[in-house]
C-alpha cells in the first residue's frame, strides 16, 4: 500500500483487479494498520501507567473488563458479522459521496445507535414510529432536494480529505461511548486518547474502501474484529 495516500486524500474509481490482487492489498493494508497499532499501544500504554500511578485508575483495565463481560454468542456474532457491515455502511460508504450512499449512512447511524438504547420493534410503535418518520422525512429531504449537484461534487473533489479524515476520527472517538460511562470525571479529558486504535484502523479502513471497494473495507473490518473477538470469548 501506499502510506502518501494520507498526505492527500483523494476519490478514485474503485480499482479494477483480480481476487488474488486484492486480498495481497487486504493483507498489505492488515499488515501496516497493525505496525501502527504497535506503536500506539506503546503510547497508550504508557500514558495509562501514568494515570494509574497518580490517580489509581487504569482505562485499559476498564475497557478489558467491559469487553470480557460481553462475551457471549449474541456478542461474538455481532463483533465478527453485524458490526463491521453496519460500521462501514456508516463510515465508508459516504466515501463515494454521493444522494444515495449518504441517505443509507444516515439512516443506518439512526438504527445503529437506536438499539443500543432501546429495541428496534418499539422505533416502529407509538411516538417513537413518529420521531421515526420525521427523521427519515428529514433526510430525504436534506440529502434529495436542499443539497444540490454542486454540494456533491465539492465535497467529492475538493473537500474530499477533509470528509476522509472527519469519517475515520468520528469512528475512532464514537467507540468512547463504550466505556466513557464508567470513567471518573477528572479523567474524562483523557478518555479520546484510548480510542486512538479505531481512529487508525479507521483511516485504514478508509484507505481500502476508497482503493478496492466496500466489499473489502468489511473484511478487513472483520479481519481486525477476530482476534479481540476470539480472546474474549474463548479466553475470558
Amino acid at each position: 500500500m501506499n502510506l502518501a495516500y494520507f498526505k492527500n486524500p483523494v476519490y478514485q474509481a474503485t480499482e479494477s483487479s483480480t481476487f488474488r490482487t486484492s486480498l495481497k492489498v487486504l493483507f498489505s493494508v492488515f499488515l501496516y494498520t497493525n505496525l501502527f497499532l504497535f506503536v500506539s499501544y506503546l503510547f497508550v500504554t504508557a500514558l495509562d501507567f501514568i494515570l494509574k500511578s497518580e490517580y489509581n485508575f487504569s482505562f485499559l483495565r476498564l475497557i478489558d473488563k467491559l469487553q470480557a463481560t460481553n462475551s457471549n454468542w449474541y456478542d461474538f456474532l455481532y463483533i465478527l458479522i453485524a458490526a463491521p457491515i453496519l460500521e462501514e455502511i456508516m463510515f465508508r460508504l459516504p466515501l463515494k459521496f454521493n444522494r444515495i450512499n449518504v441517505f443509507v449512512a444516515l439512516l443506518t447511524f439512526y438504527f445503529f445507535f437506536y438499539l443500543r438504547y432501546a429495541d428496534l420493534y418499539a422505533s416502529f410503535w407509538g411516538s417513537q414510529l413518529i420521531i421515526t418518520i420525521f427523521f427519515i422525512a428529514i433526510c430525504w429531504i436534506v440529502v434529495f432536494y436542499v443539497c444540490k449537484n454542486s454540494f456533491y461534487k465539492t465535497i467529492s473533489t475538493r473537500y474530499f480529505g477533509f470528509l476522509f479524515y472527519i469519517l475515520a476520527i468520528t469512528f475512532g472517538l464514537l467507540h468512547i461511548t463504550n466505556f466513557i460511562e464508567f470513567v471518573p470525571k477528572n479523567l474524562l479529558f483523557f478518555s479520546p486518547i484510548f480510542t486512538l486504535h479505531q481512529v487508525i484502523m479507521g483511516l485504514f479502513l478508509g484507505y481500502i474502501r476508497v482503493k478496492k471497494g466496500l466489499i473489502w473495507s468489511i473484511a478487513l473490518h472483520v479481519c481486525y474484529n477476530t482476534p479481540g473477538a476470539i480472546h474474549y470469548f474463548f479466553v475470558s
